[in-house]
């Protein structure tokens, strides 16, 4: 009688930790980082996107080191042609959005590069810099990419 009893409870909490859980797209690229993307699962050809992308924070690359400043940006294209390196994105037309809260990126007006009626990828990197500060006259900056994707359908 004990041993059902403990079995019950047992399933009883894993049931209340299953029901909590929160439904979130998540993107995982290179070095298992988080991303939350909203945006429209599908765009007409001739509109823009707009959306959030919340995003995991870093830590911070040097643990021993206090950040003197950091700076993050996101570097995104709406695009059919895969991207593979930060330097890919550079040759195509892109957007760069800024964080306005700690971890909180706005995605607003961007266009589709192109005139399919296909699949586009909304694709990039997010930059993080590190700025570390060594002595009085000298800076050691740290700079981390990290690569997201999201697939969204023209009509």
């Amino acid at each position: 009688m004990r041993s059902y009893a403990v079995k019950l409870i047992i399933v009883g909490v894993l049931l209340i930790l299953s029901c909590g859980r929160e439904n979130k797209v998540q993107v995982k690229e290179l070095d298992e980082s988080e991303f939350w993307i909203d945006l429209p699962d599908s765009i007409n050809l001739d509109s823009t996107v707009h959306g959030l992308i919340k995003y995991k924070v870093s830590d911070s690359p040097l643990n021993e080191m206090a950040i003197h400043k950091q700076y993050t940006f996101l570097y995104a294209t709406l695009s059919e042609k895969k991207i593979h390196s930060f330097e890919d994105l550079k040759e195509m037309p892109h957007d760069t959005f800024a964080v306005i809260e700690e971890n909180l990126i706005p995605i607003y007006d961007m266009k589709i590069s192109g005139n399919s009626k296909s699949n586009v990828d909304f694709q990039g990197f997010l930059v993080q810099q590190f700025f570390y500060s060594i002595n009085s006259d000298s800076m050691r900056i740290i700079t981390k990419e990290r690569r997201f994707k999201k697939t969204i359908k023209v009509n």
